[in-house]
């Protein structure tokens, strides 16, 4: 229990300091000027965050194990299969129901884009310690690509009403932040693979780092979250809800019995997959609706509700898996 409570003070109590921040500092007649000032600091820690500290813990992590069975390489693909189908379940269904376009490109990144980040790596430490991180990273190897190279482009696509689609290889020059995950891994395995001895300090700054990470990016988020009225877009919530929370993990999780997880290091990758796939919209989904013009605010009651909704969520996997 002492591990739930500190998994949800870490992750949702760090979104609500950064949210607070934002109110008590974004106030009066200099509060749009505060606030781009918030969103300018919130880069910057999101910055030093994913791109300066998350790579010491993830090269820790591969430094310190080995994948120990071939099983495990399809961690990265069934990670790549849930953001697919969920991208893919929304198109399905919004055109199903006719949904305007703007909309249905809101409800589309929001059901494709998954918020591992802040929730999954936290998890996965607290919950299976080193095994459970690695996982992570190699359930999210391919995450940026896929978004950059397929979701953000598809999203344009899908805000005009359909028609041509292209890969788009521009965002990930301009995002080279994406590979340094990769780049931490590869690191890990080659210090592993030539015998380096690991010093004894890493461990404990891991473990310092994993939820300090965490922390950071909750409290960068809460400085730019915009609180919308979710009822508003009930019909639209109830649609991402039913993508990310039963039909991601239905093809998800059962595809990984098939692929015998369940069987591998006492259930554990298995028990890492089936958390992952609970994960809710990722905060990058609000990135698209502003550069391409589509509705942001369906967007982020999509990001919101979701995010709410793992509250629940969470505690009861956390019975039924520990």
């Amino acid at each position: 229990m002492d591990r739930l409570l500190f998994i949800l003070a870490v992750s949702f109590g760090s979104i609500l300091v950064g949210y607070l921040f934002k109110a008590a500092v974004a106030r009066g007649e200099l509060g749009e000027t505060r606030q781009e000032q918030l969103n300018g600091v919130s880069a910057k820690v999101k910055i030093l965050a994913l791109v300066f500290l998350l790579p010491i813990p993830i090269f820790n992590s591969f430094w310190k194990l080995s994948l120990g069975s071939t099983e495990l390489l399809a961690f990265p693909f069934l990670g790549v299969l849930a953001f697919l189908t969920g991208g893919a379940a929304a198109i399905v269904i919004s055109r199903m129901v006719n949904m305007d376009p703007s909309k249905a490109a809101s409800v589309f990144v929001c059901s494709m884009f998954s918020n591992l980040g802040i929730f999954g790596g936290l998890i996965g430490y607290v919950l299976f310690q080193d095994l459970g991180f690695l996982l992570v990273q190699l359930y999210t190897m391919f995450e940026v690509f896929v978004y950059y190279v397929i979701g953000f482009p598809l999203s344009n696509q899908i805000a005009k009403g359909g028609g041509g689609f292209r890969f788009q290889l521009s965002w990930i020059k301009e995002k080279k932040a994406a590979f340094i995950p990769i780049t931490a891994i590869i690191v890990g395995v080659l210090l592993r693979l030539t015998g380096v001895p690991r010093p004894e300090f890493m461990d404990p700054l891991a473990g310092f780092l994993i939820p300090g990470i965490t922390a950071m990016l909750g409290v960068a988020i809460g400085m730019t979250l915009r609180v919308s009225s979710v009822w508003a877009y009930r019909a639209e919530v109830g649609l991402i809800m039913a993508v990310k929370f039963l039909i991601v993990p239905l093809v998800v999780i059962s595809l990984g019995w098939v692929l015998g997880m369940g069987s591998l290091m006492e259930g554990v990758p298995l028990k890492v997959l089936v958390i992952l796939t609970f994960m809710p919209s990722a905060f990058l989904a609000l990135v698209p609706p502003v550069l391409y013009g589509f509705d942001l605010e369906m967007a982020n009651s999509g990001w919101l509700a979701t995010t709410l909704a793992l509250l629940p969520i969470f505690p009861v996997l956390y019975v039924i898996l520990m």
